[in-house]
């Protein structure tokens, strides 16, 4: 499907999610975070989006964020914190991905609480490569949080999901206390590619 204003609509994203054969969530306050990953294989770039789809008081709602990252940065895939290569986020859906806690001692974010799926990609080259064959699972501490209003990625991110501003990752986060409120500490996530739509 070609993008057009009305590709990232809340009914086109819940119909993809519940092609694939994922939960989508529905309730007052029950969550859907959804990543979209580019076309773009060259990293460092805040190329991807990300969409926070739920329901208040019966009504549809969408957040839509397009300066995100779900791929590492450079200076990660060069300088590898795993022996066995960089992680990528593989898609698919993640129940019970992350709890509110806070990222690194530092501030508050999104953090791994449930396992996850990890391309490796080892040869430290400024493209991410992403191969069946390398695939791990685990928790690696893939979290969701901010990029301080860096131009790139860099050091941002060695596999996180990564808003670009932190006035995003707080939109989010005040959402997420109200759900959890409600459910619980505990938040799912769906990666997708663009190629899905």
């Amino acid at each position: 499907m070609s993008q057009t204003s009305n590709t990232f609509t809340y009914n086109n994203i819940k119909n993809i999610i519940k092609a694939k054969g994922y939960t989508f969530y529905e309730g007052n306050y029950n969550l859907n975070l959804v990543g979209v990953r580019s076309s773009n294989r060259t990293a460092n770039q805040w190329d991807d989006k990300f969409f926070l789809l739920y329901q208040e008081n019966g009504v549809n709602k969408i957040l839509s964020f397009n300066s995100f990252t779900a791929d590492p940065g450079t200076y990660y895939l060069q300088n590898p914190m795993n022996s066995h290569g960089c992680a990528i986020v593989v898609p698919g859906q993640y129940k019970g991905l992350w709890k509110i806690g806070i990222h690194n001692g530092k501030y508050e974010a999104l953090v791994q609480s449930g396992n996850i799926k990890v391309y490796r990609d080892s040869d430290r080259d400024n493209t991410l490569d992403m191969y069946t064959s390398t695939i791990e699972t685990g928790n690696f501490g893939i979290n969701l949080h901010h990029g301080g209003g860096s131009s790139v990625i860099g050091q941002y991110s060695a596999g996180c999901q990564v808003f670009k501003n932190p006035s995003d990752l707080t939109t989010v986060l005040n959402i997420c206390k109200t759900s959890k409120n409600i459910y619980g500490n505990s938040f799912s996530y769906v990666l997708l590619n663009i190629s899905d739509f």
